[in-house]
């Protein structure tokens, strides 16, 4: 084979693939309007098999790169053949190479001939045995030492990560994205003690390990999900919490998410796009945004889809702790006397109040005022219950921003050993 050969070689395969692709949409219509699906639903089918990389696009995908890959691996033969012919180097033997050799190259390991012979009987890789394009297999000078006519490659072992296969964030399919979350959810230090049978809160047994939301989010939602839920496995795992059981859906359109029973409710409009979240951040602008709302303000000042995601999650996770933290038992979570309030969120009830205290006796500069009252209520909504009042704080913790809160709040979350 030379430059030439090659040339014709890349034309047929990339004019295979290219009817390959077209052979497999036509049919694929044929079969849908067979079948009485209409034109639209035929059109957005299609699209979604390409958004997500299905059957039909996918495999244009991997037929598209195997050729170019294979091309430039010939083009590297064709201009090592050059380089020979040059050098007057004339035999040449077959060595065997791959993980798992095919008969058909196993049969010719080691034989010797000159490269008009190899051109007749067929080359590496091109096509005459059975591992086809995906062959390994090298001519070598006569007399270039090797470590045999068959060299074995092993695979490289995958690197495990904990239980999932890849670091978070980097799953290339949301399948795949969801089973990283599956998997290190189930590695907590700390379990539910109370059993998987137990609802306290809005969540049902069959949500229990169960991640149905990234079906219906995107692969940079999900990997954004993870990235965030990685960092939350090991908050609870220092913090003697149990990790986050599950990641669902929630019914109601009024909330960005909602957590309960150690469970992730997610609205998919939180992710959606940055106009969209931007909406729900603001929702209350007819009412006119109080100037001490700094938490608000910070999360919108730049229209980060990003940093108002984290933001939403956070405050979930503070709702995680003020539901979970202290409680070790069955009798403690499910007892008349935790019922209503768990042992830490009636110490977030008694310290607000204090705070409260503060800011009403205070009688100092009317300016001073408001930025204490900034300080302790970061938000608009920090100021509808304790508990609101402790996740808004405590996202801005998560997030960095310990110069929005109160010196005392950070302090109660020392005193409590939070980190």
């Amino acid at each position: 084979m030379n430059f030439n050969d090659l040339r014709e070689y890349m034309r047929i395969s990339v004019e295979g693939t290219a009817n390959s692709f077209s052979n497999d949409v036509e049919s694929f219509i044929g079969l849908m309007s067979a079948s009485g699906v209409n034109q639209s639903e035929i059109k957005n089918i299609l699209r979604n098999d390409l958004t997500e990389r299905g059957r039909i696009f996918g495999s244009l995908k991997n037929n598209s790169a195997s050729t170019i890959r294979n091309g430039m691996e010939n083009a590297s033969n064709v201009s090592t053949r050059q380089a020979y012919e040059k050098a007057g180097i004339k035999r040449f033997r077959w060595v065997s190479a791959g993980g798992k050799v095919c008969p058909d190259c196993e049969n010719r390991a080691g034989v010797v001939g000159e490269m008009g012979y190899f051109d007749s009987i067929g080359l590496p890789k091109s096509g005459f045995s059975v591992c086809g394009r995906n062959c390994q297999c090298q001519l070598v000078p006569v007399g270039y030492k090797t470590e045999g006519n068959i060299i074995r490659k092993e695979k490289p072992k995958k690197e495990y990560i904990g239980k999932g296969l890849f670091k978070a964030g980097f799953a290339k399919t949301k399948a795949s994205a969801q089973r990283w979350a599956e998997a290190n959810q189930k590695e907590g230090k700390r379990g539910y003690k109370f059993g998987d049978d137990v609802e306290r809160f809005r969540g049902s047994v069959k949500k229990y390990n169960n991640y149905n939301r990234y079906k219906s989010m995107t692969l940079e939602q999900c990997n954004l999900v993870n990235e965030l839920l990685e960092e939350c496995n090991k908050f609870c795992d220092d913090n003697r919490l149990p990790r986050i059981r599950g990641v669902g859906s929630d019914p109601r359109n009024s909330v960005n998410a909602s957590m309960g029973d150690g469970l992730l409710n997610i609205n998919k409009g939180m992710l959606r796009t940055p106009d969209h979240i931007v909406r729900r951040y603001t929702k209350d602008a007819s009412e006119g945004l109080h100037s001490w709302s700094v938490k608000r303000h910070f999360v919108t000042l730049e229209n980060n889809q990003e940093l108002m995601t984290k933001s939403t999650f956070w405050h979930e996770i503070g709702h995680h702790v003020h539901q979970q933290k202290g409680i070790f038992t069955k009798d403690e979570y499910l007892g008349g006397t935790f019922r209503s309030k768990t042992p830490f969120e009636k110490k977030i009830s008694s310290f607000k109040r204090k705070m409260q205290k503060e800011l009403d006796n205070f009688r100092g500069d009317p300016l001073d005022k408001e930025r204490l009252m900034r300080k302790i209520f970061p938000s608009q909504y920090s100021m509808k219950n304790e508990k609101e009042w402790f996740a808004e704080c405590f996202s801005l913790f998560k997030m960095g921003r310990k110069d929005l809160l109160h010196p005392k709040f950070l302090q109660f979350l020392d005193d409590n050993g939070i980190t």
